[in-house]
């Protein structure tokens, strides 16, 4: 039994106008040559909202501190999982 192979060719003009009333931006990549690949994600970026500190309305996280001692896990019971 053979494939069904179903190919769509769309133009450029009309994903553009497709996508610009659903907010959607058309983008060719390639994950092999690269191309296309910064674009992509200036384009995330633009989309992405700013937050300054002034506008943070909670800390940061401060990362992981290293010196302090960690936490043991506790032991598994004879059940297996100690939760």
């Amino acid at each position: 039994m053979a494939g069904i192979v179903v190919l769509y060719v769309v133009t450029s003009d009309a994903a553009r106008s497709c996508s610009r009333s659903a907010l959607l931006y058309p983008l060719q990549t390639s994950a092999k040559s690269g191309e296309g690949v910064t674009e992509f994600f200036t384009v995330i970026a633009k989309c992405l909202p700013l937050e300054t500190a002034s506008t943070r309305t909670r800390a940061a996280p401060k990362g992981v501190d290293l010196s302090r001692p960690s936490r043991q896990a506790p032991a598994p019971s004879n059940n297996g999982c100690p939760c």
